[in-house]
């Protein structure tokens, strides 16, 4: 994954539920190199609940929120960490 905690590819189907995600160069990126290259695939992402933060460079990639996340993809912001951005 280089960096990521999770790293999506183009047809990506993923559902993330309640899950956490932290301490990584980014969290969740779609693309093969970092948000540089982050674009939004033809798959499907769900989920709901997820806590995604004190990643280095960045949280989500493509941002949230937007496009592809689901509205309620991440939980509401509870700062684990000093610097924690809740996404952004």
């Amino acid at each position: 994954n280089y960096g990521a905690g999770i790293r999506l590819g183009p047809d990506v189907e993923l559902s993330l539920v309640d899950c956490t995600v932290l301490g990584n160069r980014w969290g969740v990126v779609i693309g093969p190199e970092g948000c540089g290259t982050a674009g939004v695939p033809s798959g499907t992402i769900s989920g709901d609940g997820n806590l995604v933060i004190a990643n280095a460079e960045a949280d989500l990639c493509p941002p949230y929120p937007g496009p592809p996340w689901p509205e309620h993809f991440l939980a509401g912001c509870r700062r684990a960490m000093p610097g924690d951005t809740c996404g952004g």
